[in-house]
């Protein structure tokens, strides 16, 4: 076919369909056939690959640039606090548990180079801590483990954090806050979260107030455990359940007639989840 044949305002052209249209071969006239576009749609496809390993990820052929989501182990719930007296008629429950942290999560796109190796470390969950044997909730719970990625560096970080983070676990009603979630627009929303927190213990000097409830983990976190009654302990917080998310914290016991605090090392926080990385990318 000559470009004379091509049709102009008075009269159709012709075309001539071929499979192995390329730019040296293409002429005025040629169209590319189905088959080779249905080959070309499949080169184009955006693909993400999911990696929930310590393991070496190898840059397909052809592949020049690649998207990539880290996202590091949620931190550890944190223990409640134990139940204590302060006089026959005095009792105080023991402080809920934070719940833990989301795990940092990191987004860039990074040139990169056909055939290459990338040696990919993911983060551990962060363990749930004890329970503390006096009315303050016990230590943090275990931090979660830090994603790598070899020859990448990230610079955006967002985290997570459980609610009333450094101010106070609870409600006036001794209820644990709830955690809290990000989506992350990648790969259909991705979402990390914060746990919930745990209830309070049963307090008589908090105008005989029931043990506080558990908050609700944000989705994917662990939720907190609920305060104890009376010489009660608390119920521990459940674990996280999906990538880079947080453990619940542990509940406070309730207040004692005893002199001597209760035994709180039971109601521990929940453990956080491991990290994970999506990594997405144009197939050519």
């Amino acid at each position: 076919m000559t470009e004379d044949q091509l049709g102009n305002g008075n009269n159709y052209g012709h075309t001539k369909v071929i499979d192995n249209l390329s730019e040296a071969s293409y002429k005025n006239g040629y169209a590319l056939s189905a088959n080779q576009g249905r080959a070309l749609n499949d080169k184009l496809k955006y693909t993400v690959e999911t990696i929930t390993s310590s393991r070496s990820w190898t840059i397909p052929a052809g592949v020049t640039a690649i998207d990539v989501l880290k996202i590091d182990g949620g931190d550890g719930g944190e223990g409640g606090g134990a139940g204590v007296s302060y006089g026959s008629s005095t009792e105080m429950g023991g402080d809920g548990g934070y719940g833990g942290k989301s795990g940092k999560a990191s987004f860039g796109r990074f040139p990169v180079t056909p055939q290459g190796v990338l040696n990919i470390v993911i983060g551990a969950g962060g363990t749930g801590t004890a329970g503390n044997n006096d009315s303050t909730s016990s230590t943090r719970g275990g931090k979660g483990g830090e994603t790598k990625i070899s020859g990448i560096s990230f610079l955006d970080v967002i985290e997570v954090m459980p609610g009333g983070w450094g101010v106070n676990p609870t409600d006036s009603n001794n209820n644990g806050l709830n955690g809290e979630t990000a989506k992350l627009l990648f790969k259909n929303n991705v979402n990390i979260s914060s746990g919930g927190n745990g209830g309070e213990g049963y307090s008589w000097q908090s105008s005989n107030k029931p043990p506080g409830v558990g908050g609700n983990g944000g989705t994917g976190a662990g939720n907190g455990g609920n305060g104890g009654q009376s010489n009660k302990v608390g119920t521990v917080g459940t674990n996280a359940t999906v990538y880079g998310c947080g453990g619940g914290g542990g509940g406070g016991a309730g207040g004692t007639a005893n002199t001597n605090p209760i035994n709180n090392t039971s109601a521990k926080g929940g453990n956080g989840m491991q990290g994970v990385v999506y990594i997405g990318y144009y197939g050519f």
